[in-house]
């Protein structure tokens, strides 16, 4: 049974779609599809439901999940201790959104190499969703994120708030849908942004990714939520300026990891996420909020 077979079946039980766990897992749907066949017939069990609208796990694959979950976690474990770099104590690895690696996950990267040279690092861009789940079977480390899910054995802690503010490089009477650029910055935001903005409902142009639509503001003039912190030099030089009246959006990110994991590890990594991300000129003086699930 290859290790890749057990990640295919845990990433579609969580989406139950083998459309979208192609996509986690960047590979075509029939190599999902023939990786769960293969599975299933190694097993002698039929582990999915299929229907027109995804898949269901059946009592045969709610019982192998268990396992499969101990399989990614003790294969995660194995490369942890046994391929690590020349130079390398261990190895850790990091996930989280677009928009946080954005905000300040990438000065973690550089706080890591100055601080713990001797981690190796694996960094991944990804949902909560998914998130969750690769730090469930071990397959993350530590998740960084702004909607974290309720599981057993994980620790979820209150990390930092990160205030989005509209900016554009000009500003017009009003801010209309052809010159705005909608930055997807999470689920919290597209409820508070639908309430907010409803006339901005359909906007010239959608992305996902905060430093992309950051580049094409500046290039081609118009309008969008950013991280106050990383449009601040850009205020300052008049590059850009705040939208009067705009409300800002703030959002909470959490650091996930597993209770069991390596403490050692893990508090130097926590360690360095807090240091950057106070930063950002939110929640500076008091400790972080922890929420134990």
């Amino acid at each position: 049974m290859h290790i890749n077979m057990v990640r295919t079946f845990l990433e579609a039980a969580a989406t139950r779609s083998f459309v979208m766990a192609a996509k986690r897992l960047h590979i075509t749907q029939s190599t999902v599809s023939m990786r769960i066949a293969a599975l299933e017939g190694e097993l002698g069990r039929v582990l999915f439901k299929r229907s027109k609208a995804g898949v269901s796990l059946t009592q045969a694959g709610e019982q192998f999940r268990r396992y499969a979950e101990s399989m990614a976690r003790i294969w995660q474990q194995a490369r942890h201790d046994v391929g690590l770099p020349p130079g390398f104590q261990s190895v850790l690895s990091l996930g989280g959104p677009s928009s946080l690696w954005d905000s300040f996950l990438m000065d973690w990267l550089g706080w890591m190499k100055s601080n713990a040279p001797e981690i190796g690092l694996r960094a991944e861009r990804g949902v909560s969703e998914s998130l969750m789940e690769h730090i469930a079977t071990s397959a993350l480390d530590i998740g960084v994120m702004y909607t974290p899910q309720a599981r057993p054995n994980l620790v979820v802690e209150r990390l930092v708030d990160v205030t989005l503010v509209m900016v554009a490089t000009e500003l017009p009477s009003r801010i209309s849908s052809d010159r705005y650029v909608y930055v997807d910055w999470g689920p919290e935001f597209r409820a508070h942004h639908g309430v907010n903005h409803p006339e901005l409902s359909t906007p010239h142009l959608h992305i996902d990714v905060g430093s992309v639509g950051l580049q094409y503001v500046l290039r081609n003039g118009g309008a969008g939520y950013f991280p106050r912190h990383l449009v601040q030099p850009l205020l300052r030089r008049k590059q850009l300026r705040l939208v009067p009246g705009a409300v800002s959006f703030t959002l909470p990110a959490y650091v996930v990891c597993q209770r069991e994991g390596n403490r050692e590890l893990l508090d130097v990594a926590i360690k360095g996420l807090r240091e950057v991300s106070a930063k950002l000129g939110t929640d500076v003086g008091r400790p972080p909020r922890k929420k134990r699930t």
